[in-house]
């Protein structure tokens, strides 16, 4: 991975993702690392062994609200959310998920 890789990519096939993947950007890369431009083999390994911690912490302790429905009435816009959980969280109630990816997450 390079430096000027991003931790979090959008879905192929999903133009709307981008906002919610430079959002992530700042809020777990930039917020920890910064805007500088990392080009030594030193830095990459350095930032690709904090990004290992970085996603463990946004995706096991990070609580996220998950738009769930949203609707326009008139000039408005209602929007209704699910419970904050965290991505952990909602893999484990997943029902795409076998039984050995749940043993395998909760014993990460």
């Amino acid at each position: 991975m390079r430096s000027t890789d991003k931790i979090y990519k959008g879905r192929s096939s999903r133009s709307n993702d981008n906002c919610y993947v430079e959002q992530k950007n700042y809020s777990i890369v930039r917020q920890n690392v910064g805007y500088f431009r990392y080009d030594t083999e030193e830095e990459v390994y350095y930032l690709n062994r904090l990004y290992a911690y970085l996603r463990l912490y946004a995706n096991f302790f990070q609580p996220v609200m998950k738009m769930t429905e949203k609707k326009r009435i008139g000039s408005k816009v209602q929007k209704k959310h699910d419970d904050i959980k965290t991505p952990y969280q909602r893999l484990l109630e997943s029902s795409y998920v076998s039984e050995v990816q749940r043993a395998r997450n909760k014993a990460l």
